[in-house]
């Protein structure tokens, strides 16, 4: 059961995308975890200590809107986080560990 949903866009503008296939721009998996990690920041006050599992399923292309949604798991310690387009497609999936 989703716990929290946030919403986020990579705009084309970005710098990686210069590098990062200039004619076929898209969004580096380091980019996605750092919208996930911030807006885990920006709402709760225990630390991202490590990511347990990453997996990336889809390319994200710039500026399609997005969300971030944070999952309960069993342990207190760990959730579980799923970012998707407004469509649905699912573009990656993982869990980390916090304070």
């Amino acid at each position: 059961m989703s716990e929290h949903r946030y919403p986020f866009i990579v705009e084309k503008n970005h710098p990686s995308f210069s590098g990062h296939f200039p004619d076929n721009p898209i969004v580096p998996g380091v980019i996605i975890l750092e919208h996930v990690f911030l807006k885990w920041k920006s709402k709760n006050a225990a630390a991202i200590k490590v990511i347990d599992y990453t997996k990336f399923l889809s390319p994200l292309r710039a500026d399609i809107n997005c969300y971030i949604e944070f999952l309960e798991t069993k342990s207190p310690s760990k959730k579980e986080f799923i970012v998707k387009t407004n469509e649905e497609l699912v573009i990656c999936k993982g869990r980390f560990v916090h304070d």
